[in-house]
């Protein structure tokens, strides 16, 4: 988090992605981005509108790639896998920009997209299925296997039907990324009591709460 926190900026938390087939624009078939092999662009990834570059909104201030059976958070929402999230703080002026917090306070219910770019992936023909985000999907499919996060946006309906913003807010979420001492803390444990396996497995935990997600599988391209 890069702490920034322009005058006035709101603070927001979007689920992006579920880990679920979704209807695109442009396929002839369902698309599900496998998050094993998902990853952001860069560190603070661009927030807009209906995936309108011109359309902007505000920036992510934290963000997360938690793959299925595993959890994380962001500020103080615990997160279940396989979900695509993020906190983000308005950093545009535009009109669209302070429409979105009016009508966010007000409870509308936004929809978040991921705008991606396929750099791997696959077809599951109609018959077939494929093991994707921690459960088994049937054809015709396509596996995005890796895929780049470029941006996201807020939306009336999403691709993703599970997927949703929560109200705006002036105070940010409380930061994720925390030494480990700090980690194990709030989970209300004593480090010097655990046992040495139990301090390994929370430092795999800590180090994915913290950081990208793990090299990506290859597969063959689309």
């Amino acid at each position: 988090m890069d702490g920034e926190t322009p005058p006035g900026g709101e603070h927001f938390l979007l689920i992006a992605n579920s880990g679920k087939p979704m209807d695109l624009n442009g396929f002839y078939d369902p698309v599900i981005i496998d998050l094993e092999g998902a990853r952001f662009d860069k560190k603070k990834t661009a927030i807009i509108a209906d995936h309108d570059t011109a359309k902007r909104i505000g920036h992510t201030t934290q963000q997360v790639i938690v793959q299925a059976g595993q959890t994380g958070r962001i500020g103080q929402k615990p997160l279940t896998g396989p979900v695509i999230a993020a906190s983000g703080i308005r950093s545009s002026k535009m009109a669209v920009a302070t429409g979105f917090v009016e009508d966010s306070k007000e409870g509308f219910p936004f929809q978040v997209s991921v705008g991606a770019k396929i750099k791997e992936g696959y077809f599951v023909a109609e018959g077939e299925t494929a093991k994707v985000n921690g459960k088994t999907w049937k054809g015709p499919l396509i596996v995005a296997s890796k895929t780049l996060i470029r941006e996201l946006s807020v939306l009336v309906l999403g691709a993703d039907n599970d997927t949703t913003t929560i109200a705006a807010r002036a105070k940010p979420p409380k930061e994720i990324e925390m030494d480990f001492e700090a980690y194990v803390k709030s989970l209300h444990l004593d480090l010097e009591s655990l046992s040495a396996e139990a301090v390994t497995a929370l430092q795999a935990q800590h180090k994915l709460l913290n950081e990208e997600p793990p090299p990506l599988k290859r597969r063959k391209r689309i």
